[in-house]
């Protein structure tokens, strides 16, 4: 089919699928049908001849041998290990993404905390920060942050008469300027009128 479809002599074919790859026509056909079965096994839950007809196989029976010759295991064996170990990854990123949030709730106050210092104490990537934080809360780290300083802000302008300027250092903020810009990008509002209309509401 391949010498019909490319106008190569089948002799020409093998030789150039050894001379690219260094296997031979047939063993690069079936490296390429035993990743697709290990693709199969891992992320689906098809049976083992659903697989095997999927990838070119006669049955479970020469599927399972072939990938045992390849791979070392049979198919099943193959699926029970990397589904235990995905278990255990799994419980690891949980874990990892708690301990994370946790953090940044307890530190969002302190005006040094960014996210490639977040990322440094947990030994990971701020990428691979802000994947955790977005598929956990929805956020970005920057975006965590700031609504959990504002919120902050929130209990302080309604419980205490601290001054704005006061309340931005408290929460986190080096300054009132980005304080209350973040204060209004979030409420809708500045810290004052919020305090201010808070104050109406309880008159």
């Amino acid at each position: 089919k391949m010498s019909d479809m490319f106008y190569m002599s089948e002799s020409a074919i093998s030789k150039y699928v050894q001379d690219t790859t260094g296997l031979t026509f047939n063993d690069l056909l079936n490296e390429i049908r035993i990743e697709k079965a290990i693709n199969f096994l891992m992320y689906t839950d098809l049976t083992l001849n659903e697989i095997a007809l999927l990838t070119g196989y006669v049955d479970a029976s020469h599927i399972s041998k072939v990938f045992a010759s390849r791979i070392g295991t049979t198919p099943n064996e193959y699926r029970k290990v990397y589904r235990k170990m995905n278990n255990i990854v799994k419980e690891k990123e949980k874990q990892l993404s708690n301990a994370v949030i946790s953090y940044i709730h307890t530190h969002f106050d302190d005006e040094n905390i960014n996210s490639a210092a977040v990322a440094a104490n947990f030994n990971i990537s701020i990428v691979e920060l802000n994947r955790i934080l977005i598929t956990q809360v929805e956020k970005n780290f920057d975006d965590l942050l700031h609504v959990l300083r504002i919120n902050r802000a929130c209990e302080l302008l309604l419980s205490t008469n601290q001054a704005i300027a006061d309340i931005a250092i408290t929460v986190g903020y080096n300054n009132s300027k980005t304080f209350s810009r973040n204060f209004l990008k979030i409420k809708n509002m500045t810290p004052g009128i919020f305090r201010k209309s808070i104050e109406l509401q309880d008159k």
